[in-house]
């Protein structure tokens, strides 16, 4: 009668998010920064945000990053600076 595909009647529309305010999003994501010891970039941010229910977008974790001065640390590879002498004199084979 209403000339609606069924499916639109019924469908029940959900409001739209609400985005954060930026003080308060800005001192969530100081906070899992520092409890994630400073390794957190904004790619890891955004998601724990998510995972917690909050809807961020991965550019505005990253201004919000760069606005506070937060910059995650990069482990380095381990690599080995000396050895222990032996790799050029190999033993001899005693079979």
């Amino acid at each position: 009668m209403l000339g609606l595909p069924r499916s639109t009647y019924h469908h029940k529309p959900r409001p739209p998010a609400q985005p954060w305010p930026d003080q308060e999003l800005a001192a969530l994501i100081s906070t899992i920064f520092h409890a994630n010891r400073r390794c957190y970039g904004y790619r890891r941010i955004a998601c724990e945000l998510a995972n917690r229910g909050i809807s961020c977008s991965w550019q505005r974790a990253r201004r919000m990053m760069r606005r506070q001065g937060l910059h995650a640390i990069q482990r380095r590879r381990f690599t080995p600076k000396t050895s222990d002498g032996k790799a050029s004199h190999p033993c001899a084979n005693l079979l």
